[in-house]
């Protein structure tokens, strides 16, 4: 009797096993397919070209803002830091532009602008640095950017703020600083190029260059209204030194810089958007002896979106 009923048991165990072995390897084969996409994935390379060409009577949104402060860090007697703020401003534009001519590598040559919004702030004070539906011309050469409306240039002053927003867009330059030489995945990364970023500098800061250093990262692919677009950083450190006037001798400089890059995977397309910031700080001799080393510490930031 009790042999009977232990024959019984195993026999009714037995399919129970099998159905629970069964899901086991089902589960473990689930798991080795998501391993093998994901792995799939990451793998996947692409011919990353960021230098697009604007093409004419393309029409935009431009946003753009820029930051720019000045600071003093003097260092104290008990191994603290007295940071003393020089100057701030900080200007934000929204305008439609339309491109009327190209270069032979597709950066914009001339474009008009209509401004939607555009004011500046400095030292807390808000003010409009043009009226909305104002118009103007943009052309730009190696000489820098001319503003003209009704062909009459605008002023200076004007002229030095919206250069810090309204650029040449399009065209080889960022491409031949920051394309990858073989097609890339998400997290790759690779050298700049130095000539290329060396030349993208204003003369004075190209002139005095000791020594510079940067490197490029694919840092992910984002979905921007609907567009799969690849986000790439480059961060670059450079020194020199730059006399600041007659009075003051810079001992030692150090420039950063730091470039974000978002273009969609379809290279037909133009760049969406691009995040600059950048950082020069400069250790000053000090006035006196035995005075404190003072250092100061210029930044500038950056932010373009474009919207076609």
């Amino acid at each position: 009797m009790e042999q009977h009923v232990s024959l019984t048991l195993n026999h009714t165990l037995l399919p129970m096993q099998k159905l629970k072995i069964r899901c086991v390897q089902l589960c473990v084969c689930c798991i080795v397919l998501l391993i093998a996409q994901s792995a799939i994935l990451i793998a996947q390379t692409y011919n990353l070209k960021l230098g697009r060409s604007i093409k004419i009577q393309d029409s935009y949104l431009l946003r753009g803002s820029a930051q720019r402060s000045t600071r003093l860090i003097v260092p104290r007697t008990n191994g603290t830091k007295q940071i003393i703020p020089q100057a701030s401003s900080m200007i934000q534009l929204q305008a439609n532009c339309k491109v009327v001519a190209v270069t032979v590598d597709g950066q914009e040559a001339m474009k008009t602008v209509t401004i939607r919004s555009a004011n500046m702030v400095r030292e807390s004070e808000n003010s409009d640095l043009l009226p909305t539906g104002f118009d103007f011309t943009a052309t730009f050469s190696d000489e820098g950017p001319k503003f003209e409306h009704d062909g009459k240039p605008l002023a200076d002053s004007i002229v030095q703020e919206l250069a810090l927003v309204v650029r040449g867009e399009g065209g080889s330059k960022i491409g031949l600083i920051m394309n990858p030489s073989k097609p890339v995945a998400v997290g790759d990364t690779w050298p700049m190029n130095k000539a290329a970023f060396i030349k993208s500098l204003d003369a004075d800061t190209r002139r005095n260059i000791k020594k510079v250093k940067g490197t490029v990262t694919f840092e992910r692919i984002d979905t921007i209204r609907g567009t799969p677009a690849a986000v790439i950083v480059l961060e670059a450190t450079a020194t020199n030194v730059i006399p600041i006037n007659k009075h003051v001798k810079v001992v030692s400089s150090t420039f950063q810089s730091r470039i974000e890059v978002t273009v969609p995977l379809d290279e037909r397309y133009p760049e969406l958007h691009t995040h600059s910031a950048s950082v020069w700080s400069a250790t000053l001799e000090p006035p006196e002896k035995n005075s404190s080393t003072v250092v100061m510490e210029f930044e500038h930031s950056d932010d373009i979106s474009f919207y076609r």
